[in-house]
């Protein structure tokens, strides 16, 4: 099982040592994981997470233990120790063929400013299907008679970037980051 987070942040050096979640059977478990590869561009945190485990246990197989989960607290490390500001806004876990994607706000620690499209994506996908990208929220607030030239160009670039990362999440599974670090 793979977990893959985006999250808006401020800060400079951040490290996710585990993720606890509420299941929809109101159990609390932790999330683990053997491997990680993670880095900050720009104020944007992502991660790949691989050998996922529920508390102790390994969570291949567990993939819609997951479903309609809620993010219930994060821990965070920092080497500056710096002040935690996440936004966690996109999660997406896959387990063989299936795949769960959590588009959103789904968790925040800290204050701090950022924008985030709203979704309502949280259900079982298979690998090769793709993600409604109009469900992000993007387009809600503008209607077509409305549009300008730049807001045409904005939303083509929105959609482009859409398909970018729908292409990357779902076909890059060898990608790596690289992390900053002196």
């Amino acid at each position: 099982m793979r977990l893959y987070l985006t999250a808006k942040t401020a800060m400079k050096d951040l490290v996710i040592d585990y993720i606890e979640v509420n299941l929809k059977n109101g159990k609390t478990i932790s999330l683990t994981w053997d491997e990680s590869e993670f880095g900050i561009e720009d104020g944007l945190f992502t991660a790949r997470y691989k050998g996922v485990y529920f508390d102790a246990v390994y969570g291949n197989g567990l993939i819609n233990e997951l479903r309609d989960m809620q993010i219930a607290e994060i821990g965070v490390y920092s080497e500056n120790n710096e002040p935690v500001t996440l936004a966690v806004v996109h999660v997406t876990v896959e387990d063989e063929l299936e795949r769960l994607d959590f588009i959103g706000l789904l968790y925040q620690e800290g204050d701090f400013k950022f924008t985030v499209p709203m979704g309502d994506e949280h259900e079982i996908k298979h690998s090769n299907e793709t993600i409604d990208c109009s469900r992000l929220g993007f387009f809600d607030l503008v209607s077509s008679q409305s549009l300008t030239k730049g807001a045409v160009s904005v939303l083509s670039l929105v959609a482009i970037i859409c398909g970018i990362t729908r292409y990357w999440w779902t076909y890059r599974r060898d990608f790596r980051i690289d992390v900053g670090r002196s």
